[in-house]
């Protein structure tokens, strides 16, 4: 602090605090986090060598956070532990010590949580102006993969002559010739039989008979 000289006006002395030294900055809380973790696993390290309990397990649920697992037949806990209750064949405790480092990491967690929903919003607001962009883009992957199926198809098939593109027109009757489904062809484990539809003003109705998938296939073909 620094003082004016005796002869100043105001006669009052006057004190200027000198700026603190910048403090550092906090470690992430990922990285928070992950010392948690080691901390409590070396934690019980030192307790299963100081206890003598090669059977001393670490162990996690929602309700207790970490704690202790020993197993049921040890003669006498540690005066250390807290918490004890008696399972089955365990008996889940806990230490002071444990019992904060598990707090820090629930924190640390709850933390890290925070963080990744402010990203995923702040990415959402940026992908959502462009998911124009995105639809476009799977409509295109998606017809990519349609081409290529159907050329798979026709290159694989034992008769690729038996295939070809269909012709539309506005005018004139509905015609298909041995028409066939593609991926009821695929699933049939029996030879397939292709269907023949003719649809026009002097033809409006078609009789289907025999298998019902048959029917199926050919009012598919017919409305498609």
């Amino acid at each position: 602090m620094s003082r004016l000289p005796s002869g100043h006006p105001s006669g009052v002395p006057s004190v200027h605090p000198s700026s603190p030294s910048p403090s550092p900055p906090p470690p992430p809380c990922p990285q928070v986090y992950s010392d948690c973790i080691a901390e409590i696993h070396d934690l019980v390290e030192t307790y299963r060598g100081e206890w003598e309990m090669p059977g001393l397990k670490l162990g996690f649920n929602a309700s207790r956070g970490y704690h202790l697992v020993i197993p049921g037949s040890v003669p006498a806990l540690p005066a250390a532990l807290v918490q004890a209750v008696k399972n089955r064949s365990t008996i889940a405790a806990a230490t002071e010590e444990l019992l904060s480092l598990s707090e820090r990491a629930k924190e640390s967690l709850f933390n890290i949580y925070v963080m990744l929903h402010v990203i995923v919003g702040d990415l959402a607001g940026v992908v959502r102006g462009h998911v124009s962009v995105l639809f476009k883009a799977a409509e295109s992957v998606a017809l990519l993969d349609l081409l290529a199926s159907f050329v798979s198809l026709v290159v694989t098939a034992p008769d690729p002559t038996a295939w070809c593109r269909p012709i539309y027109s506005e005018n004139g009757p509905t015609v298909i010739t041995r028409g066939r489904h593609l991926l009821v062809e695929r699933a049939l484990h029996s030879p397939y039989v292709p269907n023949d539809v003719y649809l026009g003003p002097g033809a409006n109705m078609q009789v289907r008979a025999g298998a019902r998938r048959g029917r199926a296939q050919g009012m598919g073909h017919a409305g498609r």
